[in-house]
């Protein structure tokens, strides 16, 4: 509402609370993980019938960018529950969450991924990817005001309905571009 967006739509913050309770995520399924057999989504997630993700592609300081696996993993897990499990340190397998924060990178991505797994395999063949390719930098938007500056051209906009070749097809671009003077790849490709 603070930003504007809710003159012309409805918002759903899909793991708020306005009682301040913890009822607000729903658990969906993670098939064959190695990490998670459910993660925890925003309560609201589950009620949707399809699924659009608009990405910003970027780097990650440690997911080396910042695509819809990334993103859909991160952003879809509950704010008190999912995050959590993926950014903490697991034992007593996968039951116990501890040391948060200090899951490696390799763990880290392959929780993300899990988390990713459980919402799209929850809307199948709904969902759709669009990419925005635009003052790309190696860091996230996620670092704010800290984050590195631009250092690509403007690509343009991609759109796909699989991931693995949205994700890939942004990476592959990326390598296709050529340093020229200031503005170039060198950084991202190396952070990738």
């Amino acid at each position: 509402a603070i930003n504007g967006w809710a003159e012309f739509s409805d918002i759903d913050i899909c793991d708020e609370t306005a009682d301040g309770s913890d009822d607000n995520h729903a658990l969906l399924p993670v098939k064959g993980g190695k990490w998670f057999t459910e993660m925890s989504v925003g309560k609201s997630l589950p009620d949707y019938d399809s699924f659009l993700a608009l990405t910003h592609f970027k780097g990650h300081v440690m997911g080396g960018f910042g695509g819809s696996n990334k993103n859909i993993g991160i952003r879809c897990a509950s704010g008190t529950e999912g995050k959590k499990w993926i950014h903490a340190h697991t034992s007593d397998n996968g039951q116990t969450w501890d040391h948060q924060w200090s899951v490696d990178n390799e763990e880290l991505m392959e929780k993300i991924t899990e988390s990713t797994k459980a919402t799209i395999d929850h809307f199948g063949e709904h969902v759709v990817y669009i990419y925005v390719l635009r003052n790309m930098s190696v860091s996230c938007d996620c670092e704010g005001t800290a984050a590195q500056p631009v250092v690509t051209p403007n690509v343009g906009i991609l759109a796909s309905t699989d991931i693995c070749a949205i994700d890939s097809a942004c990476v592959d671009l990326v390598w296709a571009m050529t340093d020229a003077g200031l503005v170039g790849n060198h950084d991202l490709v190396e952070r990738i």
